[in-house]
Formats: C-alpha cells, structure tokens, sequence
C-alpha cells in the first residue's frame, strides 16, 4: 500500500521547508546581536588582555629595579664608626663633598650646668623677698624671677622651671648630709654659654639673703661652692688633620653632609656622588614614556592607534544588527569615541570618529 504525502493540508504548501524559514526568519535578527555582543565582548576581552600583559611586562621592570640595589642610588653619604659620628645629606642636597675622610673628634660641645654653694637648711630654707636674675653667658638676655618673702628653695626652682624651660633652662634640687643646691642646666652648647644667677634682696626682711644663691658658670665647682658642673665648650675635630671646632655637635660646614658628633673618637667619612643608573631604569622596556623631543602631534597619533585597533576588531557592518531592530537606535560608540554628537541636514547623528548612525 502506497502513503501519499500531503502538503499544505491541501493548501499546496511547502510547510516542510516553510516552517524551518519561518523559523531562521525570527530567529535572525536576535541572533545577530548576539554575534554583535559577542564580538564586542571578544573585542573587550583582548583589550583587558593587553592591558594585563602591559602591566605584567610593568611589574616585571619594578622587580628588576627593586632587585638591584644600587638602581635609585643617588648622592649617599656613610660613616664607618656610628658610635662617633652619624652622617646623612643635607636636604635637597644638589652636590656634596666627594671621597673619603678622617673624622677625628676630640671633645664634645658641652652645655653649662651649674650648682648653688650648699644651703645648710635644706629645701625647707626660706629667703627673703627680691629677684633672682638668671642669664646664658655674659651677653645672654637677662631673666628675672620675683621671690616672694619666705619663699622656699623648691618653690624658687618651681619659679625657674615655670619662667625659663621655654628658653631652654631648668632647674633641679641635689641634698646630702651637708644640705640641699639649687642645680640649674642649660640646653645651649659652646663656649661662652655659661649660666650666671645673681640675688638680690629687696630692702629689710626676714629669710636668708638671696645672694646665697649667686653663681657665676665660668669658676668650677669645688667643696661647698657655687660653680660650674659642665663647663659649656665647644666642640674640637678635625678632618684629615684640619683642626676646627664648632658651638654644636652638628657640623654643616662640610658642603652637602650633616654631620652629628656623638662621642670621642676616631670615623671614616665618605661620600659619593649620584649615578646614571636611575635615569638608565626610567627608560627600561614596560615604561611607556614619551620620546625626548616627541612633538604633542606625535603623541596624539600614539593615542589613536589605540582607536584603531579597536575599529579593526569591530565586527562588519554586514553582521550587525538590522537597522529596524529595536536595538538599533541603542547602540553603543566605540570606546574611544566622544559622547558628543552632531547632526548633519539628513538628521543621522555624527560620532566623533566620523561614522554615522541613524537615530529615528
């Protein structure tokens, strides 16, 4: 028995190959922006390719730099004995003496310390009223501390620490068996800083006389009196054998280098100057830099190679989607293309890259 093939249910239509067409028909336009999205996708995925790539061969430079320890080495200055003296380079230091030198220091610049004759009541004497006048080498600025009467040794220091520790001076107590001192230091080193005190009372009263508290920084303290503990001074050295001396433990004068004395003793300076070396590592491969000389024109054409590249990528014109599609209109510039449009006299809208687009 023969089967008879109908089509068309008797229309006299093709349905077996109508519907696959009916089919492909709808399925078009949806697939061909899916080819565009894939494209564009595709597109993105290369550029963050590159872009890793670029980063990768960036950090590969940073490693070469940070493994070489002398990539950044620029003007640097060392000490062979820190425990004598410390070096380090003066700021924004452009040149700084070259070579290696001898560093001997022979004494420190110290600062005055001084102490009253001993006052045989202690802490508990009581002085009559006036001032204390205090001062830092015979030059030095007068200060004076107003005494009241009955005034006792530990509130005269209080007065000095609360009238003087902004200039640098502070003032202390020392008892033995024999009695107490009033002890006074200085922060200003070098010759000639020395703390001189001078009392004096302010008509009759009762109390001891403030003039019992004189002391005059230049004379040593000896048995029960008044004199210097730490006489100021200032420092002596000399550098391969050129003796000078200086009011501070810093010394500036030797050009570019600060250098700080710490105690007696003997160092090897040395002092070198910068390299090329950290010019030499800005220009390693991965370091995207303009050419010296590079006109702006030229780095402009640089930038749009980038575009280029991009627009080479994009899919044809003939896979993109049908101008009536819905997603037509909604369509997304290149990603170096300004946001800006302009519309021409036939209504299309001009992107910057100079391709038009049909907005309706």
């Amino acid at each position: 028995m023969s089967i008879t093939t109908i089509t068309g249910l008797g229309s006299g239509l093709d349905i077996k190959n109508l519907v696959p067409a009916l089919v492909e028909a709808e399925k078009a336009p949806k697939q061909a922006q899916i080819n565009i999205q894939k494209a564009r996708n595709e597109t993105q995925l290369s550029a963050v390719g590159m872009l890793k790539s670029a980063l990768e061969t960036f950090e590969s430079s940073l490693l070469g730099l940070k493994s070489s320890s002398t990539a950044f080495d620029g003007y640097k200055a060392t000490s062979s004995k820190e425990g004598v003296a410390s070096v380090t380079l003066q700021p924004n230091a452009t040149n700084i003496t070259q070579g290696s030198y001898v560093l001997k220091v022979d004494n420190l610049a110290s600062a005055s310390k001084v102490a009253s004759k001993v006052q045989a009541d202690g802490i508990s004497t009581r002085y009559a009223a006036g001032e204390l006048t205090i001062s830092i080498g015979a030059s030095g600025t007068p200060h004076k501390i107003t005494v009241a009467e009955n005034s006792t040794l530990d509130q005269i220091r209080d007065a000095i620490n609360d009238r003087l520790s902004s200039v640098g001076v502070t003032a202390g107590i020392i008892s033995d068996s024999n009695g107490a001192r009033l002890v006074l230091s200085s922060e200003l080193p070098g010759a000639g800083n020395d703390i001189m005190v001078t009392g004096a009372t302010a008509g009759a009263g009762t109390g001891v006389d403030l003039a019992e508290l004189n002391i005059d920084g230049t004379q040593q303290q000896s048995g029960s009196d008044a004199g210097w503990l730490v006489q100021s001074k200032d420092a002596k050295y000399s550098i391969d054998g050129l003796e000078m001396t200086s009011k501070s433990n810093v010394i500036t004068g030797v050009q570019g280098l600060n250098i700080r004395l710490l105690e007696e003793g003997t160092t090897t300076l040395s002092g070198t100057g910068g390299n090329a070396t950290a010019e030499a590592a800005a220009g390693r491969p991965g370091v995207n830099r303009q050419r010296p000389g590079a006109t702006r024109s030229e780095t402009s054409r640089s930038s749009s190679t980038s575009y280029a590249t991009w627009q080479s990528a994009a899919p044809p014109r003939s896979a993109r989607e049908p101008r009536n599609s819905p997603e037509h209109s909604l369509r997304t510039p290149c990603p170096d293309s300004r946001s800006t449009a302009a519309n021409d006299s036939s209504g299309r809208s001009r992107l910057s890259s100079g391709r038009y687009e049909t907005t309706s």
